[in-house]
């Protein structure tokens, strides 16, 4: 068997390849369960194919199928499900270009949309939000959370702020930074440019 640069099986031809047999099982950050195939296949746990996951026919194809998949079971820890299809594409680019866990990282958080996913914290009497947070991923912002008071916030909307930490772990409390946004836009630029992944 040849290896890969991580030290893990590859095929050097199809007359090696077996019948499909899962040859790693890893879990995303939300306990969504991943499997990588023996083809570079990579599919939910209930064998459904992941969106983007490569199809292999040819030995090149496995080949580059098992990099790429390697490379997503390195980092699936790290990342929700939804985020997992746009993993897998960043992953084949990059080892099509034989790079590493590092190069994924970063060319993934270049490319990663904004995407909110508020906590409401307070609402009306009608029921509607007035006040929601949102926490950012701790691999790119550690401790960072977005305040957003909807109504009666005179100004700036957004407000970033920082988790106070007790013994390693939150106290629950946050400290506002005196960093404010007016929309969406402008806060999204700020949280790239002071990404921990740029």
């Amino acid at each position: 068997m040849e290896r890969s640069p991580y030290g893990h099986e590859l095929f050097k031809t199809s007359a090696d390849k077996p019948k499909a047999e899962i040859i790693a099982r890893r879990k995303t950050s939300d306990g969504k369960s991943v499997l990588l195939w023996n083809d570079g296949t990579l599919t939910w746990g209930m064998y459904d194919a992941i969106k983007g996951s490569p199809r292999a026919r040819t030995d090149a194809q496995i080949r580059e199928a098992l990099e790429a998949g390697w490379l997503v079971m390195g980092e699936i820890e790290l990342y929700e499900a939804d985020e997992i299809p746009r993993l897998i594409e960043t992953a084949r680019k990059v080892a099509r270009r034989g790079g590493s866990a590092g190069d994924l990282r970063s060319n993934f958080a270049k490319t990663a949309p904004l995407k909110p996913h508020w906590i409401v914290q307070e609402t009306d009497r009608k029921g509607q939000p007035t006040v929601r947070v949102w926490r950012l991923p701790r691999i790119s912002h550690p401790g960072v959370v977005i305040w957003d008071e909807i109504r009666g916030s005179h100004g700036s909307r957004y407000r970033v702020m920082t988790e106070i930490m007790e013994r390693g772990r939150s106290s629950g409390t946050l400290a506002d930074t005196g960093v404010r946004f007016k929309d969406l836009m402008s806060l999204s630029k700020y949280l790239r440019e002071t990404s921990r992944l740029r």
